[in-house]
């Protein structure tokens, strides 16, 4: 039996069908052909203890399949974390925590930027301890 984790992060990849960069480490962190979200979801499932979580973060059209493909490989999405970059502009991001238990969805929203170069509070919060400047 392999090593099962309470907790597996990853920003995976998500162009699908779009052009390829010029170095292959980047193609291969940037795009599904080497890690699609079918891939990563059954691993996860494989290697999640009973009450492991998975926490990814997508572009929004990815996310809505991801949970797609989640739900019927028995993973179910209990936390929502909506990305926009500022209050005018839609949602860019979305952070998932999933796990094999279904729960009631928690969603909130974190905006990047009041108004441009003048970050919120919230970021400034969870970024203050990674940057000098904050």
């Amino acid at each position: 039996m392999s090593k099962k984790y309470d907790l597996i992060v990853s920003n995976p990849p998500f162009f699908e069908n779009a052009s390829k960069a010029a170095k292959k480490a980047r193609t291969v962190a940037r795009h599904t052909d080497f890690l699609s979200q079918t891939d990563l979801l059954q691993t996860a499932v494989q290697l999640l203890s009973d009450t492991g979580k998975l926490a990814v973060i997508y572009p929004v059209e990815q996310a809505k399949n991801f949970q797609t493909k989640a739900r019927f490989l028995g993973l179910f999405c209990h936390k929502k974390l909506y990305v926009k970059p500022m209050p005018e502009i839609p949602t860019k991001r979305i952070l998932m925590e999933l796990s094999k238990n279904k729960l009631l969805v928690r969603e909130d929203t974190l905006i990047i930027e009041a108004k441009q170069y003048l970050y919120t509070p919230e970021f400034i919060a969870l970024i203050k301890d990674f940057y000098l400047k904050y």
